[in-house]
């Protein structure tokens, strides 16, 4: 038996290695830079709404009242489903905790741009927190429309619900 090694071939891997080594070192600055720019970002609008009407973090609670309220449409509708479980693109499936911080900001989003924000007095008191609508049309069929509606107080997105009307 020949423990001989094929050059030729340690020399295309270690190639391929270091491509993938550059590859990830300019992807890591790229990252870095998007996360100074969104902290920046977030600095911006904190100093520039003061009133706490926009979501900045999203609390616990909220996570948990989405995942669950959409595990159960997920069953009620194959539309929901097939975009909460991408079963060709796992890593696109809503109900990874990534993927809903970005829909839940994007339903945000949403509701700010069409103006369809309700301020009311919190329950504590103390405050105001803001109601969000958004109807999710790609969701909605011919009978009923599904709303999306988030509390936010204090820049914390406090609690989602998904209500059909």
């Amino acid at each position: 038996m020949s423990d001989a090694v094929d050059t030729d071939d340690v020399n295309e891997k270690y190639e391929s290695y270091a491509m993938l080594a550059k590859e990830n070192n300019e992807t890591e600055k790229k990252l870095s830079n998007i996360k100074r720019a969104l902290s920046e970002l977030r600095g911006e609008i904190a100093v520039t709404t003061k009133d706490g009407s926009i979501a900045l973090d999203i609390s616990a609670h909220a996570y948990w009242r989405s995942a669950t309220r959409l595990e159960k449409l997920a069953m009620e509708s194959m539309t929901i489903f097939r975009d909460l479980f991408r079963i060709e693109n796992p890593t696109d499936s809503l109900i990874l905790p990534s993927n809903l911080e970005v829909f839940l900001y994007k339903m945000l989003t949403r509701a700010r741009k069409d103006g369809r924000i309700s301020p009311q007095p919190s329950k504590g008191g103390t405050s105001t927190e803001y109601h969000y609508f958004v109807e999710i049309d790609e969701w909605s069929d011919d009978n009923n429309r599904l709303q999306f509606v988030g509390i936010v107080e204090r820049n914390v997105l406090k609690t989602v619900y998904f209500n059909w009307i």
